[in-house]
């Protein structure tokens, strides 16, 4: 992480960071995108189901006839568990161009803009965090909270954190302020800043809820630290997810220039109003 300190007493801190690892190839959205993507997760786990619903309902010696239909039913969808094996790719390791170098930069990016340009806050603290692990399930973000959350929970110190996650779909940007498969909810105020100041970067951001999956940002806020993340992404997912599609020639750069917009104003509107209404 590096810091920009402020020229006086820190009373503010933003976090701003995304993650530098990329994950595995998941190799049926490289073969089919989401049309095949989808299925492959979605059968097994209704297989899952009728695997057991047929054990409770044998358990309880209910109509044979019917524990047969759901048995031949659980053969029929025994294929698609055993592709759910194959799903992961343990041969190509994906770029990560999009996901998550994307965000890295546009953290990195701040630092750089208020390096270059003398600036420094009076009372706030910039910090640019860039995480490994997030897609080993976030395990370097949850380390470092971990290990610092005395730092982050400061009472002294009002702190907010952004996570930047994949700058790429410009008219998929938004504001998530929920995560973890919509189970874990980020700070509002959070989102309220940066919808504000995205308007100042002419940036017009939704809420919206991850869900599939999940960012850094939840480390964060099930520690209790203010945050929420920053996303342009396909829902869908898109074709380059977690494929070798993920590379330098497949970027946007107006939505990674519109994305580290949008950061500067962040860190401009907290240094001048925090978490507070305007």
């Amino acid at each position: 992480y590096m810091i920009r300190r402020p020229e006086g007493e820190v009373k503010r801190r933003i976090i701003m960071g995304g993650h530098a690892d990329s994950s595995w190839e998941w190799r049926y959205t490289h073969m089919g995108g989401k049309n095949l993507m989808i299925p492959s997760l979605a059968i097994p786990i209704v297989g899952l189901f009728v695997i057991m619903t047929v054990i409770i309902l044998a358990l309880c010696h209910v109509n044979d006839k019917v524990v047969t239909v759901l048995g031949y039913a659980m053969l029929v969808l025994v294929p698609f568990d055993i592709g759910l094996f194959f799903f992961i790719n343990h041969k190509v390791v994906v770029q990560g161009a999009n996901d998550n170098l994307t965000g890295c930069m546009a953290a990195c990016s701040v630092m750089k803009f208020m390096g270059d340009n003398g600036i420094r806050f009076e009372n706030t603290e910039v910090v640019a965090m860039l995480s490994g692990a997030e897609e080993s399930g976030l395990r370097g973000m949850k380390a470092f909270v971990k290990e610092h959350k005395d730092w982050l929970l400061d009472p002294n110190v009002e702190t907010m954190v952004l996570e930047i996650d994949t700058l790429r779909d410009y008219e998929d940007m938004f504001i998530y302020n929920r995560d973890m498969s919509g189970l874990c909810h980020h700070d509002e105020r959070v989102c309220d800043l940066v919808i504000e100041a995205g308007k100042t970067a002419d940036a017009v951001l939704k809420r919206a809820s991850v869900w599939c999956g999940a960012s850094d940002c939840v480390a964060m806020s099930q520690a209790g630290v203010p945050a929420a993340t920053l996303a342009a992404m396909n829902p869908g997912p898109p074709r380059y997810y977690h494929t070798r599609e993920d590379t330098w020639d497949n970027m946007q750069l107006r939505t990674i220039e519109k994305g580290i917009d949008i950061c500067l104003e962040v860190a401009f509107a907290f240094d001048e109003h925090g978490l507070g209404t305007k």
